[in-house]
């Protein structure tokens, strides 16, 4: 992988276990986690981010850097 220091990016997380958004925030304060998530909602693994970006299971890691 190539070394993202001093380079764009953004690292985002998508949880599709099923969790609604209260409580995946409830979570990431806990475990004080500090990056942007979002809930994939509906059954895990079937919502729509899940099933456009084809996870299966989490974590799935992408590293989207400022080109795309």
């Amino acid at each position: 992988m190539t070394n993202q220091k001093d380079k764009p990016f953004a690292l985002l997380g998508i949880h599709i276990g099923g969790l609604g958004v209260e409580q995946l925030a409830e979570v990431m304060d806990k475990r004080q986690l500090t990056w942007r998530s979002f809930v994939d909602e509906g059954q895990a693994g079937a919502g729509p981010i899940a099933t456009q970006w084809s996870l299966s299971a989490t974590p799935t890691f992408y590293l989207i850097d400022h080109l795309g």
